[in-house]
């Protein structure tokens, strides 16, 4: 019995040196696969060597399980385009000029103590303002006058059917 004591500790040395050697083995081949595949005794296709592993990877190879076509499978080239184009008659066409913008027409007018707002079209704008290349000159009760230049315009604000009474305070 007392011989049974001294074997066991003889044992449990040496599964421990086993299973230290067996995670050894795992961690040097998950960091060069390529060895353990030649330990093993398998061999690398052409391709496998051509793309090879490690830092040194070809960094334009293809990734793994993609391969390149055969000749076979290839897909027929696109047919050469003659080297010179056939000369074509060019037509110079008659562009009519774009549209005149549409009529500018004065929605609503905010004059208070410390701005005088208008909103034409859909544009909030003060004096000074431009919309159309035209600039806002004034802004009146009932009126807005636009210029360009030396030409001016008035645009006169559109009455509602309904009538509003504005009260002052």
């Amino acid at each position: 019995m007392k011989q049974f004591y001294r074997i066991i500790p003889a044992l449990i040395f040496i599964i421990l040196l086993t299973f230290i050697g067996v995670i050894f083995a795992a961690q040097t081949s998950a960091q060069n696969p390529q060895k353990e595949r030649l330990l093993r005794g398998q061999e690398d296709s052409a391709q496998q060597k051509m793309i090879g592993s490690g830092p040194e990877k070809n960094p334009f190879s293809l990734p793994a399980g993609i391969r390149l076509r055969s000749k076979s499978q290839a897909v027929p080239a696109a047919p050469k385009a003659p080297e010179k184009a056939p000369q074509r008659e060019t037509k110079i066409l008659d562009v009519p000029p774009p549209p005149p913008p549409a009529p500018l027409k004065v929605r609503a007018i905010l004059i208070s103590s410390q701005t005088r707002l208008a909103l034409i079209d859909r544009h909030i704008v003060r004096v000074g303002d431009s919309i159309q290349e035209e600039k806002i000159l004034e802004i009146a009760k009932d009126y807005v006058v636009l210029g360009k230049g030396d030409k001016k315009r008035t645009l006169l604000l559109q009455q509602s059917p309904v009538h509003l009474t504005v009260e002052e305070k």
